[in-house]
């Protein structure tokens, strides 16, 4: 008999439920558990290691002896530390279970017996996030309270901690959505996916981590607010992606032939991203420099024609579909008498303009 909670969740979202039952063996939760431990406990050994005599990095003042240890400068680098196994764990680690999975069954032929289920796209693909990394979600629990502790023993301030774990989710939700996409598009090589984001990962983490050492020193100064204002739109661009690449994979789920996106929806598309992109042209702006608005005029024109081709490629539908509908649809045309003398014939400007492919 199951408890409650595991009927409700069956209920309310029965693929989440399978993919938690498949996964959460005891034999797979102690390996986890176990790992993230260990992986804190040597975290922790190095950065005992490198305190006086062996280092003086984290000395307050270095005359003959170390007289006093920074203590807070030492669990700030933890705390950094700790961000940065967090973020590659769940990224490299949540991208390689969910190509995997997705891999299999596609090669298995059930993702196509899913698709039959009376569930909709999106109960299927969510119970497919949430469900198939939930061991790494139990691995990044685990390190929850070490975490803290090492922010409030550092003086820095809870926001940075709650910010961290918004953005990572932010971050990740962005991330597997690609990854559900890569499969969908007829990628199978988990490894490769799991290579790429670390690819785009590593120098990704370098740059904050030089910004995050800047940026301490900022904190309540005027140039923290425009910091925390290109955040706040790189954090808007991860939602409004986040809400596009859904979009995608809702859609290829239903049907793998059709396009990655609708024609009605590249529009919105478009106008979403020129919004965007005036964020921070507008940034800019503020600059008295001529030359700083040129580089960006010259940066964003860029954008946008690469942007442009993208957009053309995910309208581009297969070879075969666009044969079928020259044909069928001018026969249609000619055939349907009645269409055409009530006006009701779709004119061949508007089904380029809005037409499904």
């Amino acid at each position: 008999m199951l408890s409650k909670p595991f009927v409700n969740l069956f209920n309310w979202n029965p693929q989440l439920f399978r993919e938690i039952k498949g996964r959460l063996k005891v034999r797979n939760v102690a390996i986890a558990i176990s790992a993230s431990l260990l992986c804190q406990f040597i975290v922790m050994m190095v950065f005992r290691e490198m305190l006086p005599p062996t280092f003086v990095q984290y000395c307050v003042e270095v005359r003959p002896y170390c007289t006093d240890i920074n203590w807070s400068h030492w669990w700030a680098d933890i705390f950094i530390t700790l961000s940065s196994i967090l973020l590659t764990l769940m990224l490299i680690g949540g991208v390689y279970m969910l190509v995997a999975d997705l891999a299999k069954e596609k090669r298995l032929g059930t993702l196509n017996f899913i698709r039959l289920s009376p569930q909709s796209s999106q109960k299927i693909l969510l119970g497919k996030l949430l469900g198939v990394p939930i061991l790494i979600y139990l691995a990044g629990a685990i390190f929850l309270p070490l975490h803290l502790w090492a922010n409030i023993s550092s003086g820095l301030p809870l926001s940075w901690f709650f910010g961290f774990y918004g953005i990572l989710i932010k971050v990740c939700c962005f991330v597997y959505n690609i990854s559900i996409l890569f499969v969908f598009l007829g990628g199978t090589q988990a490894w490769l996916a799991a290579a790429i984001t670390g690819i785009f990962l590593l120098p990704i983490m370098g740059i904050v981590k030089l910004y995050t050492d800047e940026v301490r020193p900022l904190i309540g100064t005027d140039e923290m607010k425009v910091i925390l204002i290109v955040g706040v739109i790189i954090i808007l661009g991860f939602v409004l992606g986040n809400y596009w690449i859904w979009q995608a994979v809702n859609r290829r789920y239903r049907n793998p032939n059709s396009t990655i996106i609708s024609k009605k929806k590249s529009y919105w598309l478009m106008g979403c991203f020129q919004v965007y992109l005036l964020l921070f042209f507008l940034i800019n702006i503020s600059e008295k420099s001529t030359v700083i608005l040129k580089e960006s005029l010259l940066f964003f024109c860029t954008i946008n024609l690469l942007w442009f081709l993208l957009v053309i490629s995910m309208l581009s539908p297969q070879r075969q579909t666009v044969q079928d509908w020259a044909i069928y649809r001018h026969k249609q045309i000619n055939n349907d008498e009645t269409a055409i003398v009530k006006g009701l014939a779709i004119s061949l400007k508007q089904d380029l303009i809005w037409g499904e492919k």
